[in-house]
């Protein structure tokens, strides 16, 4: 259901209580707490909303998924390029899950929300030098008049829509589903406002790593003093989970019970972060790049939650690319074919990495049985043609380290996701054997970006110390992503709005600057998609640098 162009007007970060960023019309209407239930609506609207609430529900997935419950698709043309395939019907392609439309193809699709569509356009206050478009200046749609617009692409006055707005093949009974659906979107409360305060919570797990979990605390605790999004105050939760992961749904169902959230931010884990995941999308909350190892499996990325990175998983894959562009050495002691790939592995999520690894490494690779790890002296060896690869953390790998001569086991590579090159103390003498597989930005860039974005409260947790930098960097960033794209939604304060902001955030920001390349887009839900083999150069003394063209992270 593309739109016509238009202008669109950026918002301002959300901040603390000196950065007001939303209309102040709404802000008095939040803080008043007129959206904390349906209360509040119209009269109209909420009867008709009543009179299609259980069609509004199957409007919803007509919306999202251009097909009923049955699994019967929407029929649909595009002027110029004829039928549709089932793939591209969906209305939520170009106007996203939160019916308040963005940039799509470089065409600016306008918002459809119930209180947008069924009302008079209305121009923004400043001219910009710019034509109205017509969404702007039509009158409002009427049932009547939105059938016309699906099927005939007709506006309210009869004016052609844009040729991208596909014309659909519609029954009455489709029409007013989707009618219901959308004039009850933006009229929905807020989840997590609860007496004029937004409710935030960050998950801890059991098995995150304790200078992760210890990390993430402290910065999330500086982060939530004071702040207000604009002038709505928000309160700060700290959710930690206990025993296996079997058991957090359960535990995180009732912690929401207690006290309901608008959205996760940041987040301390492991390996295993699939019921984090499940409780975000099924309840349609905002989940925002924790700091985990390994990411859940999916097929289709999720909607409403985000990562900064795909984790040792992605470092498997990036490696076994760097392996593939590899000459064998002039000192190789056996035939191509025969050239090993040796890991030494310990936790779930290295055990993860193992397997990946082992998958995707092609000939003249192939990786031998893996190691779990028993100690410093972990039998380990490698051919001095071969690649001995550590998956252990920065204590483990350094202990690794101390404890055996460099040189005759080949070259060793270790993963940046759970031994930093910032964290892992190198011998000299290892130096030109030491490799990093890692998505994240060299060490000095790394410094240079992270001192470059952080505000008063975050230097402050940076001086008082005791904090993993890397660890730091990650939850800085998602603390402060999560209130710029809040300010960016400008008073919209919906979950899958803010998810939808939050790729703008993401790209735009030099808080994700510590990864390389990181950018999210409409279907993507993990910033960082590659980055370098790194190490030390001969010549550059003690400086981390990539050695290898880009490789690629995701599938």
């Amino acid at each position: 259901m593309s739109g016509l162009q238009g202008p669109s007007s950026a918002g301002q970060p959300a901040g603390r209580q000196s950065q007001p960023a939303w209309p102040l019309r709404l802000a008095l209407r939040m803080a008043l707490g007129l959206c904390a239930g349906w209360a509040g609506l119209p009269a109209q609207v909420a009867a008709q909303t009543a009179a299609h609430a259980a069609d509004a529900a199957r409007g919803r997935l007509l919306y999202e998924t251009g097909a009923d419950a049955t699994g019967r698709a929407l029929q649909a043309t595009r002027l110029g390029a004829g039928a549709l395939p089932r793939s591209a019907v969906a209305c939520v392609n170009c106007h996203r899950p939160s019916t308040v439309g963005g940039i799509e193809g470089g065409l600016w699709v306008p918002p459809i929300t119930g209180s947008v569509l069924f009302a008079p356009g209305k121009p923004p206050s400043t001219r910009m030098n710019m034509q109205w478009m017509r969404h702007q200046t039509r009158s409002a749609y009427t049932p009547a008049s939105f059938g016309q617009a699906l099927r005939q692409g007709l506006d309210p006055d009869g004016r052609p829509l844009g040729p991208e707005m596909p014309r659909y093949t519609l029954d009455g009974r489709d029409l007013a589903d989707l009618e219901a659906y959308l004039r009850a979107r933006g009229q929905e409360p807020v989840p997590g406002l609860v007496d004029g305060r937004l409710h935030v919570a960050t998950v801890f797990t059991p098995e995150a790593p304790a200078a992760r979990r210890d990390t993430v605390m402290k910065v999330m605790q500086a982060w939530s003093v004071g702040l207000t999004f604009g002038p709505v105050p928000v309160v700060w939760h700290a959710w930690q989970l206990q025993g296996a992961p079997q058991g957090w749904a359960a535990q995180l169902a009732a912690l929401n019970r207690a006290t309901p959230v608008f959205g996760l931010v940041s987040g301390a884990g492991g390996a295993h972060w699939q019921p984090v995941q499940d409780f975000c999308e099924q309840g349609r909350m905002a989940c925002v790049l924790p700091s985990v190892d390994r990411l859940p499996a999916w097929t289709t990325a999720p909607r409403h939650t985000a990562y900064f990175s795909s984790g040792v998983d992605g470092e498997a894959r990036m490696l076994a690319q760097a392996l593939a562009q590899m000459r064998p050495p002039a000192r190789a002691a056996r035939p191509a074919q025969q050239r090993a790939v040796r890991q030494v592995w310990r936790g779930a999520a290295a055990a993860s990495a193992v397997k990946t690894l082992a998958a995707a490494v092609t000939p003249p690779w192939r990786a031998a049985p893996a190691v779990e790890w028993t100690g410093p002296r972990t039998p380990a060896a490698a051919t001095r043609d071969g690649v001995l690869v550590l998956w252990l953390d920065a204590a483990d790998a350094s202990a690794w380290l101390q404890a055996n001569p460099p040189g005759a086991a080949g070259e060793v590579v270790l993963s940046a996701q759970l031994a930093p090159a910032q964290l892992v103390q190198v011998p000299p003498a290892w130096r030109p054997y030491l490799r990093w597989v890692s998505m994240r930005a060299t060490p000095a860039d790394f410094y240079g970006a992270l001192a470059a974005s952080l505000e008063p409260w975050a230097q402050a947790v940076a001086a008082r110390g005791g904090v993993s930098p890397v660890e730091f960097a990650d939850a800085r960033a998602a603390a402060f992503l999560f209130g710029d794209a809040a300010g960016l939604t400008q008073g919209i304060l919906r979950p899958d709005y803010l998810m939808e902001r939050l790729e703008t955030s993401v790209k735009q920001r030099i808080a994700a600057s510590v990864y390389v390349q990181a950018s999210l887009g409409p279907a993507q839900r993990v910033a960082s998609k590659g980055g370098y083999l790194v190490g030390y150069r001969p010549g550059k003394g003690d400086a981390v640098v990539p050695l290898s063209p880009y490789l690629r992270a995701m599938p």
